[in-house]
């Protein structure tokens, strides 16, 4: 009796911590391609937002996760956490700031912090208003970062209830290396 009341506690512990971090950005896609179908390891590797290809199509997470090449999709099979956007790939100016969503226009900047990626929205296409209030703001990124996942929670649930969108929350056409 007391196995099965010990399994039933890890059970229910480990869908709960499954739970937390099912939702993906998928806003702007039909199909349920995630963070707009750019090639998520591409960030890491090529340091630059590469649109990925159908033929190299991966589902994961209930969302179909797009790569540029056959050796990132194998590196994200691997170790597909490794390469997930921080909460969900919604803005993280916006989440760490309040909790909210950026409805503002992409400047599709990224970062990569502690081995983490962190993507941004709003600003203009020549520079990333957000990135930069983010990193060189009043508040250092490592505030930020732990302002961002304290408010994550209330603001997936939301996402994932409906009560709030975050527009063209992922479409990463142009970087801040281009």
């Amino acid at each position: 009796m007391k196995r099965l009341a010990i399994c039933l506690a890890f059970l229910l512990l480990s869908t709960q911590i499954l739970a937390a971090e099912t939702f993906i950005n998928t806003v702007g896609s039909d199909d349920k391609t995630a963070i707009s179908g750019f090639d998520t390891v591409a960030f890491f590797t090529e340091k630059k937002a590469i649109l990925g290809k159908p033929e190299f199509e991966y589902s994961y997470r209930s969302a179909k996760w797009r790569f540029s090449s056959k050796e990132n999709l194998k590196l994200f099979q691997e170790n597909p956490e490794k390469f997930m956007p921080q909460w969900g790939g919604q803005c993280a100016w916006a989440v760490s700031e309040s909790g909210g969503i950026s409805s503002k226009k992409l400047s599709s900047s990224f970062e990569i912090i502690d081995g983490k990626l962190y993507l941004f929205a709003f600003g203009n296409r020549a520079a990333s208003s957000a990135r930069d209030s983010f990193l060189y703001g009043r508040w250092s990124a490592s505030n930020r970062i732990l302002d961002g996942d304290k408010n994550w929670p209330e603001l997936k649930r939301k996402l994932e209830e409906g009560i709030v969108v975050q527009p063209n929350s992922s479409n990463y056409t142009k970087t801040r290396f281009e």
